[in-house]
């Protein structure tokens, strides 16, 4: 689900140290785009080799 401007997506992204110096309107953009997306276990993200075309930030849970 897409997130809305001033939401939760705002204030769990500027928790993170690597969005935490973005000025408000960036990190406004950034939550604009943000998508969450539940994964089952064992799902696989990318295969070696693969380019990657976006940015992960795990919530809960685990990667391997």
């Amino acid at each position: 689900m897409p997130a809305q401007p001033g939401s939760t997506w705002s204030r769990v992204l500027r928790r993170l140290p690597l969005f935490a110096a973005l000025a408000p309107e960036d990190m406004e953009a950034l939550a604009a785009i943000a998508v969450l997306e539940e994964l089952p276990p064992g799902r696989r993200l990318w295969r070696q080799g693969e380019p990657g075309n976006r940015l992960v930030v795990v919530l809960r849970g685990q990667l391997e």
